[in-house]
């Protein structure tokens, strides 16, 4: 059964092998899927605004709690922070 796979990927190899130019097979449109190059990824140095945010967080049970927590918090961390609020409610 492995011949008959190795017969068949040889096959396809004949088939495509001289479709495009190695100058074509560089051209953007057809680097796509597993030929595409992959994207630079922009890793966070630090966690938040001000590298200062917790995994988790209690949930607060009072507006007055969730303002203590994010007192300290920069704007533009606080969906992060919501986002790692525990849920402490418990299904009886």
């Amino acid at each position: 059964m492995q011949k008959e796979e190795e017969d068949g990927e040889d096959d396809e190899n004949d088939f495509v092998k001289d479709l495009l130019t190695e100058e074509e097979s560089m051209r953007p449109e057809f680097l796509t899927g597993a030929n595409a190059p992959l994207p630079e990824v922009v890793l966070p140095e630090k966690n938040g605004v001000t590298g200062n945010l917790a995994y988790t967080y209690e949930c607060p049970q009072t507006s007055e709690e969730f303002l203590s927590i994010t007192k300290e918090i920069d704007i533009l961390d606080l969906p992060t922070v919501r986002s790692r609020l525990n849920n402490n409610l418990r299904f009886s």
